[in-house]
């Protein structure tokens, strides 16, 4: 008698080609318009009819890198996407729980600093009536929910099902790198890339580097940056390798450099910080007074941007203890 092997018959699913293919749509609308902001930056100075300037040079070039760096990993993400590609699901949900993040800040730092902006504007003028402030700050608010946080979410909701998965599976037959490990592993992964890339580019544009209460500028703070961040992308390529050695260097590395970064903050002055980027002193004044940390409003910034690698490496430790991986 003879007997026939028969392949496993895949459990079933439903068909999200058209779920991805709007998903797509929305990454590459979102780099396009990524783009078109930065391109507005940089008009700005022509904006300014031969006074002051609106911005400062070094935050002109600060928004422009990296709006055209988040521009690029959207549309170059949105077309994998559109395509159906295995390492592009990967890629959205970090972009999603990336635009998450960004958003949750958005929306703190709305409800903190809109009410100051009447108290500000007060001293310097006929201010808007209350009413209208209140119109403001909720559309602001309604709007930066919408766009930061609730189309992340879908996104993130949407690519992460199992649905989703099995069809990118389908369309794309060969196994891709961002399949090799868990998508925690991955996305702590994709994280401290792009926390890596980020900074590179913040510092390359500003050519200033606060240390500890020293500031470095020019040619040793880029040389500096670049040095940290090429770390910081080997630990990233570590973890998406599932490496031990990656997982204990990208959770010393998270917490010393948020450690790092709150004693630079604590033993900086705002001002002197602001006026050393290139923000004359009547600009960097309106800043601090709009925002209700004032000065500490780094400080909080540094931790909140060290958390969503902390979790992440937790989230994933277990994959990591629980067999012994590659050295």
């Amino acid at each position: 008698m003879a007997f026939v092997l028969q392949e496993p018959v895949p459990e079933p699913y439903r068909d999200r080609s058209s779920m991805l293919y709007v998903i797509g749509v929305v990454e590459i609308l979102a780099g396009a318009a990524m783009v078109l902001g930065g391109v507005v930056v940089l008009l700005v100075p022509l904006m300014s009819h031969g006074g002051a300037p609106i911005m400062p040079a070094s935050a002109i070039r600060m928004s422009a890198l990296t709006s055209g760096f988040q521009a690029a990993l959207l549309i170059g993400t949105g077309i994998g996407t559109l395509q159906c590609r295995r390492w592009a699901r990967v890629f959205t949900v970090f972009a999603g729980w990336f635009g998450i993040a960004t958003g949750v800040m958005g929306v703190a730092m709305q409800v903190a600093i809109i009410p100051r902006m009447g108290r500000v504007m007060a001293g310097k003028g006929p201010a808007p009536p209350a009413w209208a402030m209140e119109i403001g700050m909720l559309l602001g608010m309604a709007f930066t929910v919408a766009i930061w946080i609730v189309i992340p979410g879908l996104i993130v909701w949407g690519a992460s099902s199992r649905d989703a998965r099995m069809t990118c599976e389908w369309k794309d037959p060969v196994p891709r790198w961002t399949d090799r490990q868990p998508i925690a592993v991955t996305m702590a992964a994709l994280w401290l890339a792009t926390a890596a890339i980020m900074q590179m580019l913040v510092v390359a544009a500003q050519m200033a580097l606060p240390v500890a209460g020293h500031f470095v500028t020019g040619f040793p703070a880029v040389a500096i940056a670049v040095s940290w961040s090429g770390v910081l992308l080997a630990i990233a390529g570590g973890l998406s390798q599932a490496r031990l050695w990656a997982w204990g260097a990208a959770l010393v590395t998270n917490i010393g450099g948020a450690v790092l970064g709150v004693i630079t903050m604590l033993r900086t002055d705002q001002m002197e910080l602001l006026q050393r980027l290139g923000w004359t002193e009547a600009q960097a004044r309106q800043a601090l007074e709009l925002n209700p940390l004032g000065g500490h409003a780094n400080l909080v910034t540094v931790v909140y941007s060290a958390l969503p690698v902390l979790l992440l490496l937790l989230i994933s430790r277990r994959h990591f203890f629980s067999a012994t991986p590659a050295a």
